[in-house]
């Protein structure tokens, strides 16, 4: 038979050291982890392995910086208590979360307040970062109409901001150290989601070309704004995606867009003196138009007493120019609206 050389005391002794190790490695394991969720693990390792953490910043020539907001967030603060504050932007927080978790390509970057930053094309760099940044935002939209606080009486509803460009990121200073993003194209990506409006997504003329790559997301005009700091610039919306439109527009609205876009091209032919009775014939066979023009009954009925289209044609373009009050070359709306009554 074998006999233990060790003592009772050793053998305990031994235990208690085995116990410590694996609650040591546990503890480890734990730290780490927290590590990784405030930076990426590369640049954890680097600063493990005592890279200092000015060294771990990294310039990136094209990402999309997306930042959400809270709507009426000061609103929602002067009404509830601290805790029910945290417990709501928690709720919040935690959805858009689990939706990053399921991105692999979109990083977290911070929360500020009620404030949520997310960027795509860092620190795994790919081509693709606008589309990226594009799919969680609609997904974060929908996401946040399903979020039920019970002690809100209005759901929630944040505006989202998109922009694309060059970014550095990396730690800086020693304190409380954390993963951040420096640049311009941060500070526009912020003037963007300022400018939004609630459940709506605010791309800058960037992000917009970067988006029109792939042919399938439904963006809008918005037209030149004037942002802090950066003057005018021209901006879009970002309305869907294939089939799918988000909640803050619909199809009639955006049929009636684009209405108005042949509206503008008709008036620029008229202007031009180009305008044809096929334009008009197209115009006419679209509802969404019929809907952004109020027919002038006289000047319509002035046209079916005469010999067709193109004679009442000529009668409003001599009404036009004997009672002119507009500048050289306009035409009334009502006029087109008319013309494609007759037709």
């Amino acid at each position: 038979a074998v006999v233990s050389t060790q003592s009772t005391g050793e053998r305990e002794q031994s235990m208690l050291q085995n116990q410590y190790l694996s609650v040591l490695n546990t503890e480890m394991r734990i730290t780490e982890g927290l590590i990784r969720q405030i930076m990426p693990r590369d640049v954890a390792l680097q600063i493990k392995e005592g890279t200092p953490f000015v060294n771990t910043c990294e310039e990136f020539s094209e990402a999309t910086v997306l930042f959400s907001d809270l709507v009426g967030f000061t609103e929602i603060c002067s009404s509830l208590s601290p805790m029910q504050v945290a417990g709501l932007l928690n709720r919040m927080y935690m959805t858009f979360d689990t939706l990053t978790d399921a991105s692999p390509n979109v990083y977290k970057v911070e929360t500020i307040g009620d404030a949520y930053m997310l960027v795509s094309g860092l620190p795994d760099r790919t081509e693709h970062h606008a589309k990226h940044a594009a799919d969680i935002a609609m997904e974060m939209i929908q996401a946040i109409q399903n979020v039920k606080i019970a002690f809100l009486k209005e759901p929630l509803a944040v505006k989202l901001g998109m922009h694309s460009g060059p970014v550095v990121a990396g730690v800086v200073g020693w304190k409380v150290p954390r993963y951040c993003l420096f640049g311009d194209t941060v500070n526009t990506a912020s003037r963007m989601e300022t400018a939004s409006e609630a459940l709506k997504i605010h791309i800058s003329d960037s992000t917009n070309e970067h988006l029109k790559r792939y042919g399938n997301y439904i963006t809008r005009q918005r037209g030149w704004h004037a942002h802090k700091g950066k003057g005018q610039l021209p901006t879009y919306w970002l309305c869907g995606q294939g089939d799918t439109i988000l909640a803050s527009y619909t199809k009639n609205e955006l049929m009636e867009e684009e209405a108005k876009k042949q509206v503008n091209q008709v008036l620029e032919q008229v202007n031009e003196g180009a305008l044809s009775v096929d334009v008009l014939q197209q115009l006419s066979n679209n509802p969404a138009l019929q809907r952004q023009i109020n027919p002038l009954q006289k000047v319509a009925e002035l046209g079916k007493e005469e010999q067709g289209v193109e004679e009442g044609a000529r009668k409003i373009k001599e009404e036009e120019e004997n009672g002119r009050k507009k500048k050289k070359g306009a035409i009334k709306i009502e006029n087109v609206s008319a013309i494609c009554n007759i037709l």
